[in-house]
């Protein structure tokens, strides 16, 4: 029973390893993609401020 002790702790290592290599890979990586996107969503919302106008 000694012997199984840190197993669980090695598989979740190597699961935690495996889903972080599965964010940066492809072409584009999705956190590649994510960044793009919040970097758009940034301009398009300052853009959109910057134009508003108070209706009163």
């Amino acid at each position: 029973m000694t012997d199984e002790k840190g197993q669980s702790s090695i598989e979740y290592a190597i699961v935690a390893v495996f889903a972080i290599g599965m964010l940066f890979a492809g072409d584009p990586s999705p956190v590649a993609q994510l960044m793009e996107a919040l970097r758009k969503f940034a301009g398009d919302y300052s853009w959109a401020a910057s134009i508003a106008t108070l209706p009163f």
